[in-house]
């Protein structure tokens, strides 16, 4: 695996593959699981050549307490892409991607999916993540690019990114990687701790509860009955909601005649995490 620092290095090794190899692309903030290796065994499966991304882009934090203590471990990360036939880690500093500071990003016009879930909670957080792939897909100009369903919402955020700049590149979104207790696999989760872990599987189970009892309940008692289930292992709910599985529209009940998911963030030990699943 070759790994570079910054855009020169990439550009150099870009330049030496032939206009037909293909090129499959997974970013990530490091701090790599199962969940990435699964994003790059399917990358490999279908490319010609492989490239990583290990960087935590400051841009799509809203708090910087959060950007300070998401975990970094490169040297942890390289490892175990050295497992799998991985071709380039790029790896950038913060002042290789953002030069001139990280206060003046262009503007993408995502529509609607700005200001919903993730994006009402997180003001600019989209902004922020349509911006580092941009930059990436502008880089790169991949074949395609592998996201997992765990950030369902970020998925419809960087397919209208890909449209409304007119990249080539195509996106592949991949199921989501859990532990045997259900517990969606993410990077966020190295801060829990061993109980912390252990209570945290309780997120997947309260979205499931609302999933098998949607014919018997109504959504409103079965979010207020997830919730509690949540509460009573020490989470703090941010949000639980149902929602078209196409356009991400919130919907107030159940409607058999659609595609259906629920999509929810919760706090557990001072941690964010984010779930979703079909229904």
């Amino acid at each position: 695996m070759k790994i570079v620092n910054t855009s020169k290095e990439l550009t150099e090794y870009l330049n030496h593959l032939s206009p037909t190899q293909t090129i499959g692309f997974v970013p990530t903030m490091g701090a790599l699981h199962d969940g990435h290796l699964s994003l790059l065994s399917k990358a490999i499966e279908g490319n010609d050549v492989v490239i990583c991304t290990v960087f935590v882009n400051p841009t799509q934090f809203n708090e910087k307490s959060d950007f300070d203590s998401y975990p970094k471990v490169l040297d942890a990360d390289i490892e175990l892409l050295n497992t799998i036939k991985v071709d380039v880690l790029f790896a950038p500093s913060v002042a290789q991607i953002y030069p001139e500071g990280t206060n003046d990003i262009p503007f993408y016009d995502i529509g609607a999916l700005e200001n919903v879930l993730e994006g009402e909670h997180r003001p600019g957080h989209f902004q922020g993540v349509c911006h580092i792939i941009d930059v990436f897909l502008n880089m790169l100009k991949p074949t395609s690019i592998y996201m997992g369903e765990k950030d369902i919402q970020q998925i419809a955020v960087v397919q209208k990114l890909i449209e409304i700049n007119d990249h080539s590149t195509l996106l592949v979104p991949c199921v989501t990687l859990r532990e045997e207790s259900g517990l969606a696999m993410s990077s966020r989760n190295r801060r829990l701790s061993v109980q912390g872990k252990i209570n945290a599987a309780m997120f997947n189970k309260s979205l499931c509860h609302i999933r098998d009892l949607q014919k018997e309940k109504n959504f409103l008692t079965l979010k207020k009955e997830a919730e509690e289930m949540m509460k009573a292992v020490g989470f703090t709910p941010e949000y639980i909601a149902l929602c078209n599985a196409n356009t991400l529209e919130e919907l107030s009940d159940f409607d058999q005649d659609i595609p259906m998911r629920l999509i929810a963030a919760s706090f557990i030990e001072g941690v964010r995490l984010i779930d979703n699943i079909a229904i």
